[in-house]
């Protein structure tokens, strides 16, 4: 599961409770040595006062470690993640990104979390947020991270993050331009621009793609054969393109749109997509097909 989380009762609890948890300062806030082993226990992954807690202390705690990930291989990791394990203060409603060698979370309302672990937090005109350089699994800067909502994932390249980019040159999964983007081989419509990462994951992104047109700021998912889209117009958006929109109070627009062949980079399926004005349009990844014999 890519949650480092459980819930901690009895002695363990109390003893969590009086570090302060989650409201303790950074002052000893150390970040993973750099190229050290990455750590896959959860909470044991960090000292007490590096936690991040929510719930209620009277019944269920849940912890957090911005150090614990989740791995597809525990003894050289390629690919890892975290499931809100890395957000400010454990709770939801942060819209995160990484790009180059620092990451930033972002979200409406004026509470602002004590800076921990890295994280420097502050009042904005429009809300909240949070900045700190990109917590990478082993501490260094040869991962390419990004963002899907809470979600974090970080697939090791060849090169750094930043400065020299290496393959890669942002947080979206995509490989920097190394000559001709692969269409012609592949089929793809154009606008997509495709690459195969070091796993063998196929990665397209297309710009544009997936929000409601007309402006604004939104988050999307698919799923349920929809894309759902929430968040801010000045106008209202959508128009004759396919999207439904509902102004709500709340969260301002919701839009909806039927997932089409047209939305995949090959029009089938296999596509594990996500959209948003973040991402400046649609992120698609297709793992790559079963080798014979496995």
């Amino acid at each position: 599961m890519p949650i480092h989380t459980r819930p901690l009762v009895a002695l363990g609890l109390a003893m969590l409770v009086g570090a302060g948890c989650p409201g303790s300062s950074d002052e000893k806030y150390s970040p993973p040595p750099s190229g050290a082993a990455v750590c896959q226990d959860g909470i044991a992954c960090c000292q007490e006062d590096e936690l991040v807690c929510v719930g209620n202390p009277d019944s269920t705690t849940v912890c957090r470690c911005f150090k614990a990930w989740d791995c597809e291989s525990a003894v050289d990791p390629k690919k890892c993640w975290q499931n809100k394990a890395d957000v400010p203060d454990g709770n939801g409603d942060w819209t995160c990104q990484s790009q180059g060698n620092v990451e930033k979370c972002v979200r409406p309302g004026s509470d602002v979390p004590p800076s921990k672990n890295g994280w420097i937090c502050k009042a904005t005109g429009s809300g909240v947020e949070c900045t700190r350089t990109t917590n990478t699994p082993d501490g260094t800067t040869n991962w390419n991270c990004s963002y899907s909502g809470e979600f974090k994932s970080c697939i090791k390249s060849g090169g750094t993050v930043g400065g020299d980019a290496g393959p890669y040159q942002d947080g979206s999964g995509v490989q920097a331009d190394q000559g001709p983007t692969p269409t012609g081989d592949i089929g793809l419509p154009k606008g997509w621009n495709c690459a195969t990462n070091n796993l063998g994951e196929m990665v397209c992104k297309k710009a544009g793609a997936g929000v409601p047109p007309g402006g604004g700021t939104f988050k999307c998912s698919w799923k349920a054969n929809k894309i759902t889209c929430e968040g801010s117009s000045a106008q209202p958006p959508g128009g004759m393109s396919g999207w439904q929109c509902v102004e709500n109070e709340l969260i301002g627009w919701r839009c909806t749109k039927t997932i089409t062949p047209d939305d995949y980079p090959d029009g089938t399926g296999g596509w594990n997509c996500y959209s948003g004005s973040d991402f400046n349009g649609t992120v698609c990844v297709k793992p790559p097909p079963p080798q014979q014999g496995k």
